[in-house]
């Protein structure tokens, strides 16, 4: 309360007001009731350090450092229930397994049609089989978080068998996460809000194809040619991941409109 009357506050005394996006304009107007002449809007620009010029060469010892082995799915940002990272982590899981249950699913129905009914099911796949189906990708969350929530998303990954797979590095000097935003296969921003968002900014200036929420100013943001997926929609987010992983020739296109954008 004391935060909104203040800003209340701020907006009537100013004779101009900056904003971030159109959305944080429109929240000015109809939050703390701004005029809007007296709003200009000017996005964010993001730091030079992030270039779809950096080398491989320089890219790849930091990825030792971190023990980021596998190809990556990034997210940066603050670690906060805002940012939407529950969705992320399950709609990450869905798309780890997408092929081992696919393939389970197969295979119980032609079991089912071989033996004639349920109850005489016999699964084959092996432990070999399970290991071939499970893509080796990372999913890396950049940034800082309230230790119980960080521990919450843990349990989460835990529970849907991808602790492995998620890597926290906390927060990262500029030069070191240009590196890593760089390095990654696909940036992700699923945040339930978003008042710009900064990071997919500095993802499309590294030249990573980015897919966002449609929460916020993400529009703005990717323009009208970005992947937008509704911000809830765990299983559209599975699903896109996983077109974008496998489609190389996508992740080129969406790369160099993010550099054009």
């Amino acid at each position: 309360k004391y935060l909104h009357l203040t800003t209340k506050m701020a907006v009537n005394r100013a004779s101009v007001l900056v904003a971030v996006s159109e959305m944080t304009k429109q929240d000015l107007v109809s939050l703390y009731g701004a005029l809007e002449h007296k709003i200009k809007i000017i996005h964010p620009a993001c730091d030079q350090a992030f270039s779809h010029r950096i080398a491989q060469s320089v890219v790849t010892p930091l990825l030792a450092k971190y023990d980021l082995n596998n190809p990556y799915i990034l997210f940066v940002g603050n670690i906060q229930p805002k940012k939407g990272l529950r969705n992320l982590i399950k709609a990450f899981a869905l798309f780890v397994y997408h092929d081992f249950k696919r393939a389970l699913q197969q295979t119980a129905e032609a079991s089912i049609k071989q033996e004639g009914g349920v109850n005489q099911l016999s699964l084959d796949l092996k432990q070999d089989d399970f290991e071939m189906m499970i893509p080796d990708l990372d999913l890396v969350l950049v940034g800082k978080g309230d230790e119980d929530y960080l521990e919450s998303l843990r349990q989460l990954a835990k529970t849907n068998q991808i602790e492995d797979k998620l890597k926290f590095l906390g927060y990262l000097e500029v030069e070191e996460l240009a590196k890593i935003m760089a390095g990654a296969m696909l940036y992700v921003q699923p945040s339930l809000f978003e008042g710009f968002g900064i990071p997919v900014l500095e993802a499309m200036a590294s030249g990573t194809p980015v897919l966002v929420s449609d929460s916020g100013a993400m529009l703005e943001v990717v323009g009208e040619m970005g992947e937008v997926i509704k911000a809830d929609d765990i299983e559209s987010w599975a699903d896109k991941i996983q077109q974008i992983v496998l489609d190389e020739k996508k992740r080129k296109e969406m790369s160099l409109y993010g550099i054009k954008r």
